[in-house]
């Protein structure tokens, strides 16, 4: 949802477009130039959407059991004030299949996820937005597009949307996940943040931030290794700001239990709480061993110096910083390796411009290696959206891009230090 559609919408981190500055002069930590986007891989920077027409990009990632990792966006079309459904593949070794146009022409779409389910091979684009405005027309809310042949055709919900009685998703950036075979769907507006099991369109969606006042932002699901669901989300509220998290009752999708506020999420700053609300999904991970789902980011107000992970348990929240200094630190992602190691990134000024830094823990999740950090292309000066995934000791990093150049997500992979 554009943030122009919320009643109180939360505070821009500086979205401008600056005028490109100076070359940055390299400060402390392990810095590389980015070479010319072409194949991509380790440490290149390759152009993966094109321009899109809005710094609201935000990418959807899944990783098959193939080590074939499936991106999808929402962009401008190629007809005049209509939106497409675009779709690529990235190899592990950071090359792109050719670009895909899902769904054309749709009057207006929200930021989509994408899930695959194990049990069936189904692999899944879930999205919301308005195709037509035509009489009659089923595709208007929330929906997907789904693939039983590993990307290479697709067919969009035959029934329609499957939005629950009571609650639309309008056009909302979607959150997705499948836990035990079930599809959960995550959504947020100015009447709520809510969560949905299933796609029957009958059964009744739960709003998770009712009784924290207005208004909740960007919801995402995290889930550990012990089958425990969770939805994070950031509120502005004025009684209630912060990160939240509560788990998720996976036979109904209502709430279970009691909601978890992250602790130091806010800022107290001139005399009242607050939080610099990142205008991203809340980036959150599960991991394959070791239990807990974790949250990463940036904390600070009025501007954000730090990046923090949390870890969260049904018996306890805990967390630790993985990024501080002076620099603003804007947008943050996570990603969980294999091996039980958690990946975070995050976009920071530098020389009028912003780069990159990546930071990846041990095994237990109590220690950070050293960072590495990469300028993003020439041309651009501002990250408004990281995502990421891990495969094979190797972190495919998503950032969504603006500048003198066109607002277009670029990819880059960092290796895991030896």
């Amino acid at each position: 949802m554009r943030s122009s559609d919320l009643t109180r919408p939360p505070r821009p981190r500086r979205l401008l477009v600056l005028a490109a500055l100076a070359a940055a002069v390299l400060l402390a930590g392990v810095v590389a130039r980015p070479p010319a986007a072409a194949a991509g891989g380790v440490g290149k920077w390759t152009d993966l959407s094109g321009a899109t027409g809005t710094n609201l990009t935000q990418v959807g990632l899944v990783t098959t059991p193939d080590g074939l990792l499936h991106v999808a966006w929402a962009c401008d079309s190629a007809t005049s004030g209509k939106q497409d459904l675009m779709y690529r593949t990235v190899s592990a070794a950071g090359a792109f299949a050719a670009k895909r146009v899902i769904e054309a022409a749709w009057s207006t779409m929200g930021a989509p996820a994408m899930t695959y389910e194990a049990s069936s091979s189904l692999l899944s684009i879930v999205f919301s937005g308005f195709r037509s405005g035509a009489s009659g027309e089923v595709y208007h809310g929330l929906t997907f597009t789904s693939s039983a042949d590993g990307g290479a055709s697709w067919t969009l919900r035959p029934a329609g949307v499957f939005d629950p009685p009571g609650a639309s998703a309008y056009v909302s950036p979607i959150s997705a996940i499948i836990a035990g075979d079930q599809l959960y769907t995550s959504w947020y507006g100015s009447n709520g943040v809510w969560v949905l099991r299933g796609d029957s369109g009958t059964v009744a969606a739960y709003d998770y931030q009712s009784g924290l006042g207005s208004y909740g932002y960007y919801s995402s699901f995290g889930l550990d290794d012990t089958g425990d669901l969770w939805l994070v989300w950031a509120s502005n509220s004025t009684d209630n700001p912060g990160l939240w998290a509560a788990l998720v009752d996976q036979t109904t999708g209502a709430q279970s239990g009691p909601r978890v506020e992250l602790p130091s999420s806010t800022t107290s700053f001139a005399g009242r709480t607050d939080i610099d609300i990142m205008m991203s999904r809340v980036p959150v991970t599960g991991r394959s061993a070791g239990g807990g789902v974790y949250v990463a980011y940036p904390t600070g107000y009025p501007s954000a110096k730090s990046v923090r992970l949390w870890k969260l348990t049904a018996a306890r929240t805990t967390s630790l910083v993985v990024a501080g200094g002076a620099a603003d630190k804007s947008q943050a992602t996570i990603a969980a390796g294999a091996d039980g190691r958690i990946w975070v990134a995050w976009s920071e000024s530098f020389g009028g411009r912003e780069r990159v830094g990546v930071r990846r823990s041990n095994a237990t999740v109590t220690q950070f290696g050293p960072t590495r950090y990469y300028m993003i292309p020439a041309g651009y000066v501002s990250v408004y959206h990281l995502a990421a995934a891990e495969r094979n000791g190797k972190l495919d990093v998503f950032a969504h891009l603006g500048g003198t150049k066109a607002e277009s997500t670029w990819h880059i992979q960092f290796k895991a230090p030896q």
